[in-house]
């Protein structure tokens, strides 16, 4: 864990530098990079800004330096050595400054953005400087939140801290730095040429500058944030670590009664920020059983964020106790309950514009209905009295951010988020066991990525709606544009929408033994299984789709797909339908007690001579009962390549084959009967 970037120097010309330099460039030489400074003001500095401290709210910088010249013309001249950015923000510089007045450089001035009450700016001494002489420079910075555990800068030069500044909440915390910068970085005043010298350039997340995988640990209850991340001494928030990772790491999420809270109040939604290797992934879990993530605000009395009574009786806004009282943004899901409800038991509401000031009981609005000055969430509890306890889930907050290759996340529970886990073109990626629900999106997302996702639970998203929600809003799983994609052995039920949402340009995806029910709860459009229009070589076996508000399995117009060994019951349409343009063949699927009729529905070339619409005899947990026709007559589809996994956790056998998502033990060849 921890090294996020080492650069030495020994090869000469480096390119992650040499791209960024500003200036009369860079010499290379015995293993350094040397800049030379101009006696005009202009800036030459080295910068990196390859994206690993993309919004990063704490790192480590250290580096080697030494100046040909420590003269300084006069008491307001100084040498700017580092700088930390916020966009085009300088957040924090660091500059050398003449304090003794004896014509030599010899303190280090530390500088930041406040919100108010003007810049920070205070010089400390620092013994040793030299001409044309290294030092070990290192500079520590921490973000501040108003519910953590306060920002810091830490300078050291040689090992010896010269300054521990504690900022707070109002001054350089607010800005999530993306890049820095060491040299001449923001135009010092130098009026003499000179160079500086740089080696052993080093970043990381905590100080330890160690690049060797590591199994971190993450207790929302117990740990602290300055802390290494081992299972005695745990960091705080999940968000921190995403930039302290190497190829191989684990991170843990300890399971105890406080959620991890991904959001920017702990530092954010897991992003990841380095791609594992097919030997070494990036892996994400649980210590005991499913530690519960969420991307929610939480409201509550003596909280950061609290309630007030409006002056419209009965309701009751929003506060926040520092900086900006309001909310900036209109919450997109609402959940409320006591303080010692789990998640499952809260009562989930979306906002839909309700008006604050003329509120039913219930319901939530967003805006200014007291003269404020700003926006804010109103709410009415049907009680009359002050709520225990809401939780704010913005639209576009998804607990983790998967972009780079070969990331595993299993055993989590994730609730009240956007959606749970959103993967974006990635290879190799793993999403298995986990329990994702109540969200205001998709369970899990791919789009143009190839992942695995097996055993999952995805259900309820985006239900609870105060007001009208059309379809499209929120459902169990979402392939979009994926290629070779793999869902199996997966449970997704009563989402708002699809429990499967297969659209863009995907192909050779595979949909199986998977268990999708009772999905459609917010509209008549939900689907157990929907295959969008241009698609292509979809392969959808053994699944159980029952008791959608639509169609059990669904195809626009897709192209050389194939369907079998499928039940597709009770749902409130077509079991299976195959739109204009599709041109799939299929087999031995069952489709019995479907609403329009237990033929194949659409215009679409189905070929298919051993479907059956017989009652397949399935009981509540979709398994094949003693008598069902479905035993042992599937058929195995997947020929040398490894067994799938059915929605029970078990592979498919390699003889009698019961067709739907999950296998019973009632065929006489399974072991239990030999």
């Amino acid at each position: 864990m921890s090294l996020i970037f080492s650069e030495d120097f020994t090869g000469g010309n480096k390119g992650n530098f040499d791209t960024e330099v500003i200036g009369d460039g860079i010499a290379y030489a015995g293993g350094t990079a040397t800049l030379t400074i101009p006696v005009t003001d202009a800036p030459t500095y080295l910068m990196e800004d390859a994206g690993f401290i993309d919004n990063t709210p704490q790192a480590n910088f250290q580096f080697d330096i030494k100046i040909s010249d420590l003269t300084l013309a006069s008491t307001n001249r100084a040498i700017n050595i580092f700088s930390l950015w916020d966009g085009a923000q300088v957040a924090l510089w660091l500059s050398l400054h003449d304090d003794d007045l004896d014509g030599e450089a010899d303190s280090i001035k530390v500088e930041y953005q406040r919100n108010s009450g003007g810049n920070f700016a205070d010089s400390y001494p620092v013994s040793g400087l030299a001409d044309d002489t290294f030092v070990t420079m290192s500079i520590y910075y921490r973000a501040a939140y108003s519910n953590q555990d306060g920002g810091q800068i830490v300078v050291k030069v040689d090992g010896t801290e010269i300054a521990d500044i504690a900022i707070s909440d109002q001054h350089v915390s607010r800005y999530l730095v993306d890049k820095f910068a060491i040299g001449n970085a923001v135009g010092s005043n130098t009026a003499i040429q000179r160079t500086i010298t740089f080696d052993n350039v080093k970043v990381d997340a905590t100080g330890t500058f160690v690049s060797t995988a590591s199994n971190l640990y993450v207790d929302p209850e117990n740990g602290v944030d300055t802390n290494p991340g081992t299972a005695a001494l745990p960091v705080k928030s999940a968000g921190l670590l995403s930039y302290a990772l190497v190829a191989g790491d684990t991170i843990t999420l300890v399971n105890n009664a406080t959620p991890h809270r991904l959001n920017s109040e702990f530092h954010g939604a897991f992003a990841t920020k380095v791609a594992g290797t097919a030997a070494s992934p990036i892996t994400i879990t649980s210590d005991t059983g499913k530690a519960t993530c969420t991307t929610a605000w939480l409201v509550e009395s003596g909280g950061t964020f609290d309630w007030t009574a409006s002056g419209t009786a009965g309701e009751f806004y929003v506060t926040q106790s520092s900086g900006d009282p309001g909310i900036g943004v209109e919450p997109y899901l609402i959940a409320v309950g006591a303080a010692s409800d789990e998640f499952d038991d809260l009562t989930r509401i979306f906002a839909n514009s309700k008006t604050p000031g003329s509120l039913a009981s219930g319901e939530f609005g967003y805006g200014d209905a007291d003269t404020l000055g700003y926006n804010t969430v109103y709410y009415k509890p049907a009680s009359g009295s002050t709520p225990s306890r809401a939780e704010l889930v913005f639209g576009a907050n998804n607990c983790f951010n998967v972009a780079h290759n070969y990331t595993i996340i299993n055993n989590l529970k994730i609730r009240s988020s956007a959606s749970g886990i959103a993967e974006s073109s990635t290879t190799g990626c793993v999403f298995s066991n986990n329990d994702i629900g109540y969200g205001a999106g998709y369970g899990i997302s791919s789009s143009g990525g190839d992942p695995l996702i097996i055993g999952n639970e995805c259900h309820y998203n985006q239900t609870h709606v105060q007001g009208a929600v059309g379809s499209e809003n929120g459902g169990g799983f979402a392939l979009l544009s994926a290629s070779t994609a793999r869902l199996e052995g997966n449970y997704g039920h009563h989402n708002a929408d699809d429990g499967v949402d297969i659209a863009g340009t995907s192909t050779a995806v595979t949909v199986v033994g998977n268990r999708l029910n009772y999905n459609g709860s917010n509209s008549s459009d939900g689907y157990g299984i929907e295959i969008q229009t241009g698609t292509g070589a979809i392969q959808i076996h053994h699944n159980t789709c029952k008791g959608n508000t639509a169609r059990g399995i669904s195809l626009l117009t897709a192209t050389a797909s194939n369907i079998t060994n499928n039940i597709c019951a009770d749902n409130s349409i077509w079991g299976l339908f195959c739109g204009t343009g599709s041109n799939v063949t299929g087999g031995e699927n069952y489709l019995n007690g479907n609403g329009n009729s237990d033929a194949v529905g659409g215009t679409g070339t189905y070929t298919s001579a051993t479907d059956s619409t017989d009652d397949p005899l399935i009981d509540s947990n979709d398994v094949p009962t003693s008598s069902s026709p479905v035993l042992g007559i599937g058929t195995k589809w997947w020929g040398t390549n490894p067994r799938p996994i059915g929605a029970n956790g078990k592979p498919y056998p390699d003889f009698d084959i019961d067709i739907g998502g999950v296998q019973s033990t009632h065929s006489p060849h399974d072991p239990i009967n030999l």
